[in-house]
């Protein structure tokens, strides 16, 4: 956890793909303080005559949609900083103007996922947070 949905076209290269897995496993590593081994990205690619922006067919980069599934409870502050940082860092690695970038948090009880056959805990903030150091450095910075 978390579990991160990435909806692109299709068009990019193997390895365009490792990368831009690679540098959102370490975007939410960064953000949220968790072990890489508990960041699960998948990515989804479809044709452009398979979507719709504005009831139109889409250009052949406009859809970058990232929905990020993961336990309830963190800070406004920390949310903020994990979408800046995403969309930094998926804007960079496609080359992509940044609002074409698109995050969804979608937040569950921790009592709703269960790993191992147990419920999780709440999570813990990152410890940047909790101690009021300076946020880490973003993609962009």
């Amino acid at each position: 956890m978390p579990y991160v949905h990435v909806a692109l076209t299709i068009g990019r290269s193997a390895d365009q793909k490792r990368s831009l897995i690679r540098a959102i496993t370490d975007s939410i590593v960064r953000v949220l303080e968790v072990g890489p081994r508990d960041v699960h990205v998948f990515l989804w690619e479809f044709t452009t005559e398979n979507a719709g922006v504005a009831g139109e067919e889409p250009g052949p980069t406009t859809i970058n949609d990232v929905t990020i599934i993961l336990r309830q409870g963190r800070h406004l502050e920390v949310k903020a900083l994990l979408i800046k940082d995403l969309t930094d860092t998926i804007g960079k690695q496609l080359d992509i103007p940044y609002e074409d970038v698109h995050i969804i948090l979608s937040e569950v009880p921790a009592s709703n996922i269960g790993e191992g056959g147990v419920p999780m805990k709440s999570p813990a903030q990152p410890a940047w947070h909790m101690i009021g150091q300076a946020v880490p450095q973003t993609a962009a910075s």
